[in-house]
């Protein structure tokens, strides 16, 4: 399934390109590239992933959008908001799809051409952090 995804989007699904998308649709959420090494334990330098998170963006097969602090975050799919943790960094993806493009965008804005992507960050507190 993997490989043929990275395939259908134009991406040769070398061992390491299959071993990043795995990782980023395995994690609880957006993650960073600091996590993506972490959760790969050492299987290859920074330099490396960056490359291929950047191959992963442009071809389509990973959303990449900002998170606190400037610090990028990965995900699958495009077009739905992500909310951020201020106490603890976690970023969860929320479900605004695609359907919610235009509605989250807003009706001036369909004058000006047709809406690809819109990136909507909500800061707070998680449930974890309240809790504790």
């Amino acid at each position: 399934m993997v490989r043929e995804t990275l395939l259908r989007s134009g991406v040769d699904p070398t061992e390491r390109r299959v071993m990043v998308f795995e990782a980023v649709a395995g994690a609880e959420g957006a993650v960073s590239a600091p996590e993506l090494l972490a959760a790969l334990g050492g299987s290859m330098n920074k330099v490396t992933l960056y490359r291929i998170l950047d191959l992963l963006v442009s071809s389509g097969v990973l959303a990449r959008h900002t998170g606190p602090g400037r610090t990028a975050h990965y995900c699958l799919g495009r077009g739905h908001g992500h909310f951020h943790c201020t106490r603890c960094g976690r970023c969860i993806c929320l479900g605004l799809e695609d359907a919610n493009l235009e509605r989250l965008a807003g009706p001036e804005l369909a004058g000006l051409g047709r809406v690809e992507d819109v990136e909507l960050r909500v800061e707070g507190v998680c449930r974890e952090c309240l809790k504790s």
